[in-house]
């Protein structure tokens, strides 16, 4: 599954996005021009479905919320459907109502929880979108990295146009 640097839009399989993103001269550019005296650290993150997939760098210190919020407005959201992230074995969901539980059920963590403290540099996890026609998203954190730039979401590479479209 072909894909691109969203910076230089050079061509580039799935296993060479994150070595080439390290060492883009178009995004090195760029994180110059936003560059900040404080340093944060970043996971950088594939996404994949089927023929799908993005990488993204994204802030530790954010929370499952704001991933969750992303991943909607690039690629899911149409309607407004319920999501969940699932790590280790554990159901982090955007709604959690404890009315809803049964028979001494554990509440459920919710989405507020800070990346770094869920994620690491092995984690593979998955985001389940709309429990009706459901969506769902394999995760792999591949790296994590520090830079001297404003805390926001990067996406950094996807498919290639001409092998799939991201936006269904």
């Amino acid at each position: 599954m072909e894909g691109s640097c969203k910076y230089c839009t050079r061509p580039m399989s799935q296993r060479d996005s994150l070595q080439h993103f390290l060492e883009c001269t178009p995004r090195i550019q760029a994180f110059e021009k936003i560059r900040q005296k404080l340093v944060n650290d970043w996971f950088y993150i594939r996404a994949i479905s089927s023929a799908y997939w993005i990488d993204i760098l994204i802030p530790q210190q954010w929370k499952l919320d704001d991933l969750d919020h992303f991943l909607r407005d690039i690629w899911l959201e149409c309607c407004g459907h319920l999501s969940h992230f699932r790590i280790d074995n554990i159901s982090y969901e955007r709604f959690v109502d404890e009315n809803w539980l049964i028979n001494g059920e554990k509440l459920s963590p919710g989405m507020e929880i800070s990346l770094n403290k869920v994620l690491d540099r092995t984690t593979e996890f998955s985001h389940i979108y709309d429990y009706g026609s459901t969506t769902e998203l394999h995760l792999k954190v591949l790296d994590e990295v520090r830079y001297p730039v404003k805390k926001q979401i990067f996406l950094c590479a996807q498919n290639h146009p001409g092998s799939a479209t991201l936006f269904l």
